[in-house]
């Protein structure tokens, strides 16, 4: 039992709380086209004061819960760099089984305006350097470059190995998505954790922006066919002109 000492007991107080870019057996990509803890109780639960047997702290409330969509916004473009080649083959492995690196499966979804109408048949164009960061323009063979399209559910996937960095450039993927009746997107996909990411990218803005969030993929790894692959997925939204 609490007993009431006449003396006053205050209530418990809340508070709240532009530059080069790729290399080719060159490198410079031209612009084409980054809490506080609560201090530690040692699990106890601290004595609330009380007055007249009603607890002195004010109720709490449930703060609402944020409830707001996601906002819908295009893709960004980044530089289209000096090493694309138009009239890349239609394929789903970029790598020949003998090229050098780590095993990447690389995935998405090409979606509208919307963000969320799948976009079946649009054309994914990719390109990138080899595993100690050189890019080839040999195109007989087209080596590390390939085309596919999206199936029914804007899906799109393909094999090759991981970029290497050069000049100071973070890893990266070059894409050209094209689809009727949207605007054609020129971009590059990046990968956390490289070190030359945003301020530390050699090639900067307006031509390079190797600091957005939405083009930076975390890496997973799978096993299949017997193979170790590192993992990503990149899903684009699309604009109308």
């Amino acid at each position: 039992m609490l007993r009431v000492l006449g003396a006053s007991i205050p209530a418990a107080g809340l508070m709240g709380a532009a530059c080069s870019d790729e290399p080719v057996a060159a490198k410079p990509d031209a612009g084409g086209g980054a809490d506080a803890s609560a201090p530690d109780s040692g699990g106890a639960t601290p004595d609330l004061p009380f007055t007249d047997g009603i607890s002195a702290v004010p109720d709490l409330k449930a703060a609402p819960l944020d409830t707001a969509a996601p906002v819908c916004m295009p893709t960004r473009s980044d530089a289209l760099g000096p090493f694309h080649l138009s009239g890349a083959p239609y394929r789903a492995v970029l790598a020949d089984a003998n090229e050098p690196g780590d095993r990447v499966l690389m995935s998405g979804t090409v979606r509208g305006p919307d963000c969320t109408t799948p976009l079946a048949g649009a054309i994914v164009d990719v390109w990138h350097a080899d595993s100690s960061g050189v890019y080839h323009s040999d195109t007989k063979t087209y080596r590390l470059r390939g085309q596919m399209k999206t199936d029914a559910q804007g899906r799109y996937q393909f094999e090759s190995i991981y970029p290497g960095n050069y000049d100071k450039r973070p890893r990266h993927y070059h894409f050209i998505f094209t689809m009727p009746g949207h605007t054609p997107l020129t971009t590059q996909c990046y990968f956390q954790g490289d070190p030359y990411l945003g301020p530390n990218d050699s090639c900067q803005k307006p031509t390079c922006d190797s600091s957005d969030p939405t083009r930076i993929l975390a890496l997973g790894s799978k096993t299949e066919g017997g193979k170790i692959f590192k993992t990503a997925t990149f899903n684009v939204n699309l604009k109308k002109p």
